[in-house]
């Protein structure tokens, strides 16, 4: 108590002096709640839950790495009583231990393909990693007198381990599971065998490393909050010298709070434990009011101008009926209870893809009606209508069967004349992660490229890889044609590398540059490889290509637009809003309309 909660709640409270000056109303909302939870050690729970596929920017989340912190502290109020269980029954309790992480283990190695938020977050999955800590604490081999050659030999490997998980491991493989065996291990083995004698027991114990173990309690509090600060208040990502200087900031601030608040708080003499305890509690109980004021009077919207307040809400812009049209991750609609638009009306039309064509198909849908035409609706969430393919992540593993209904449901109902294919292609194709070349980037990695459904997982590093995936996706768009029906292929809109209504609402509220847009050539690049295979397709009567970029971009100026005169036109980094989708649900019908389609 006396190390942890004063700092803690320094940085909190720090944190909601700056949210006041530079967080959004929903920014706002989102950090009150993580506040509370975080006083509560349970912000692991919370941001397990809040996390998900349309959730954007978590880097600029100033209190996300407390999971980190509220999974230890429940790790440390559950052990004890489990521990203390199990030794009344006569249980040996290393044995115990080792059977409890290695359960552990393997239910991380499993949910690291399935259930990813979940096994990042929660203790479960986490327990293992402390748990080896622990059987290392209870270990005799620090009571037997090792050769000193063998104390050298596992420091060292100890060492090289983490090394080489910090350096070979991203954001591309499933973690925690079996990718964090280097780190923890390697961890385990530098605690039990670098003592002061070895190589690696001398490194550890040099002063300035021995100083910075000193701070890094406090670097780690500050690091997060200064890094998402910058990201909240600059119209562009941080450059990477930025973040170095940030990080030194971020040790200065240790210092600071190191010197001046943890040591007298650790110190018996000048901090009572009675003190201690009833400035402790009286802080948390504070913050925690505080949390649930931010949260209770929706972000405080008020700090802004109507105008500002009214562009940064349609952030929280939810596709329309998703909840009866449109899968996510975890289950899907199935095609025989697929939305209807206007049942009145036999539905001819169909629309199938991932959530970027939920994220159309309501205005789509209205533009059809305007034509006496009906829209069916197979959307699901991460899911291109690919039947023949699989992904690099497991949890995908239900698109697979997903597609095949929807095919299966098109060959059967001959009323369905024609099908719109629409998706957010360059993620299929080239992975997640991007940077647009003009401050806006989105981390991630490759798991939802596409893979040939008969080849695995290491086909993704393959450099006929595309080239497989390519004929796939043109060989299932060949049997839609030979069946009859006609194929409306959406080709891809521009990604922006930022979240349109929060960027338009900052500019707005700090001033900046002009209208948020992308350059033509990005756009060009970022989809390339989905243009150069689908291209390939050869022409037909029953074939519309709808070249979706005509409606935002403009070749001669080199921009594709995000906004259109401050009105958000995405309400995220990449999927339209329902002023954007109204100007691509044009597009394509005009495009049918030429087409005599309609």
């Amino acid at each position: 108590m006396r190390r942890i909660l004063p700092a803690l709640y320094l940085v909190i409270f720090s944190c909601i002096l700056l949210s006041l000056l530079y967080m959004l109303p929903l920014e706002m909302i989102d950090f009150g709640s993580s506040v509370k939870y975080t006083i509560l050690f349970s912000s692991n729970i919370f941001f397990s839950r809040s996390i998900g596929y349309f959730t954007s920017n978590v880097d600029s989340w100033p209190l996300i790495h407390t999971w980190s912190l509220s999974l230890e502290e429940q790790f440390y109020f559950v052990f004890p009583i489990f521990m203390i269980f199990m030794a009344r029954r006569g249980a040996p309790l290393i044995f115990v231990l080792a059977v409890s992480s290695a359960f552990s283990f393997a239910l991380a190695e499993w949910a690291s393909r399935t259930h990813p938020a979940f096994n990042f977050y929660l203790l479960p999955t986490r327990a293992w990693e402390l748990g080896v800590g622990a059987i290392v604490a209870l270990s005799p081999l620090d009571r037997l007198r090792l050769p000193r050659g063998v104390c050298e030999a596992a420091s060292v490997a100890g060492l090289s381990a983490i090394a080489l998980t910090v350096t070979l491991i991203d954001h591309n493989f499933p973690f925690p599971g079996v990718f964090a065996l280097g780190p923890v291990i390697g961890a385990a083995l530098l605690i039990q065998f670098a003592h002061e004698e070895t190589l690696c027991g001398r490194l550890l114990s040099f002063d300035p490393v021995v100083r910075v173990g000193l701070l890094s309690y406090s670097a780690y509090l500050w690091h997060q909050p200064l890094f998402a600060f910058a990201r909240l208040v600059l119209p562009r990502s941080p450059s990477w010298e930025l973040l170095l200087l940030l990080s030194a900031a971020a040790f200065c601030l240790a210092y600071f709070s190191w010197r001046y608040v943890e040591l007298p708080c650790r110190d018996r003499r000048r901090a009572p434990a009675r003190q201690v305890a009833l400035g402790v509690c009286a802080a948390g109980l504070a913050l925690f009011g505080v949390g649930v004021a931010i949260d209770g009077l929706n972000g405080l919207p008020g700090r802004y101008s109507p105008n500002i307040t009214a562009v940064a809400a349609e952030g929280g812009y939810r596709i329309p009926r998703a909840a009866e049209c449109y899968g996510d991750a975890y289950h899907f609609i199935e095609p025989s209870r697929a939305c209807d638009y206007h049942p009145e009306r036999p539905a001819r039309i169909a629309i199938w893809g991932d959530s970027h064509s939920a994220s159309i198909a309501g205005a789509l849908a209205d533009r059809l009606d305007e034509e006496g035409a009906s829209l069916k609706q197979f959307s699901f969430s991460a899911c291109p209508p690919f039947p023949g393919v699989h992904f690099l992540e497991a949890k995908n593993s239900l698109c697979i069967s997903y597609n095949k209904q929807v095919f299966s449901y098109i060959r059967a109902h001959r009323e369905l004349e024609t099908i719109i294919l629409y998706a957010r292609w360059p993620v299929y194709m080239d992975g997640y992660g991007y940077d647009n070349g003009e401050g806006g980037r989105v981390d991630g990695g490759r798991y939802l490229l596409a893979l040939p459904s008969t080849r695995g997982r290491e086909f993704a590093e393959d450099p006929g890889r595309v080239e497989a995936v390519g004929a796939i996706l043109r060989a299932d768009i060949e049997e839609l044609l030979s069946l009859g029906r006609r194929v409306v292929l959406v080709y891809p809109t521009p990604e922006m590398g930022r979240a349109i209504p929060r960027s338009v609402a900052r500019r707005k509220l700090v001033g900046g540059e002009d209208a948020i847009s992308v350059s033509y050539k990005f756009f060009q690049d970022r989809t390339f490889t989905f243009r150069d295979q689908i291209d390939r397709l050869p022409d037909s009567w029953n074939l519309l290509r709808v070249r979706a970029g005509s409606a935002f971009c403009n070749a001669s100026l080199d921009r594709c637009i995000g906004e259109i005169g401050d009105k958000p036109l995405y309400f995220d980094d990449n999927h339209l809003n329902a002023r954007g989708a109204s100007l691509l649900a044009r597009l394509i019908v005009e495009e049918m309309k030429r087409k005599g389609w309609l």
